[in-house]
This record gives C-alpha cells, sequence and structure tokens, in this order.
C-alpha cells in the first residue's frame, strides 16, 4: 500500500461499510488536517491514523509515532476504507503505518510539502 493510500482514511466518524472513501490528496495542507483532528476524541482510530500520517508527511515522525500507536492499542476499531478501495481494521492499519515509519515511507514527503 503506498503513503498515499493509506492517507485515504475519511476525516471524522467512522466509515460505514457503504460509504466511499474520501482521498486526502497530497496537495492539501496537512496542518489542517492536523488542526482538525487535534481534539479528536483519543479512541478514535481514523483521526488518530489520519493525524498520524500529516504529522508524518511534515517530518513530525515522533508525534506521528505517537498517534499510530495509539490507534493500535485503543479499544475501538472500525473497519476503514483506503483510496485504493480496500478495507483494512484500523488497529492493523496503524501497525502498517508504524511499519511505513519505521521503514522511512515518510522521509520523502517533509521535503516535498514543504515547496
Amino acid at each position: 500500500m503506498s503513503v498515499f493510500a493509506l492517507a485515504a482514511l475519511v476525516i471524522g466518524a467512522p466509515v460505514p461499510a457503504t460509504a466511499a472513501a474520501t482521498p486526502i490528496a497530497p496537495t492539501q495542507a496537512d496542518s489542517a488536517v492536523i488542526a482538525v483532528v487535534a481534539g479528536a476524541d483519543a479512541r478514535d482510530p481514523a483521526r488518530l491514523i489520519n493525524a498520524g500520517i500529516a504529522l508524518a508527511r511534515q517530518g513530525q515522525h515522533e508525534a506521528a509515532r505517537a498517534r499510530f500507536e495509539q490507534a493500535a492499542l485503543t479499544s475501538e476499531r472500525y473497519s476503514l476504507a483506503t483510496a485504493d478501495g480496500s478495507w483494512i481494521d484500523s488497529r492493523a492499519l496503524a501497525r502498517r503505518a508504524l511499519a511505513m515509519l519505521d521503514a522511512g515511507a515518510f522521509q520523502g514527503e517533509a521535503r516535498m510539502a514543504a515547496r
């Protein structure tokens, strides 16, 4: 799964199985995503993962890691849609995001966002 497919979660409430995902385009301001989810319920894995992705894309990897870890451990679980149309358990997606962070998949994102 690409970084952008991972970033395609819907911000807000869990996505019902019949709803289509709204992709987060790489050209959107990640700071706006962070602002939207800043006051999010700490148990909402969709918001935590979205915030983590936005933070990682800005180069704030430790803050991103904290959000991904929190999403992986929360008692709330949802099936989340990604840009490629697949559905994945929120805990599994959070673990995938952590693996991508560890692999450096977001390293070039901060440089691209700065342009």
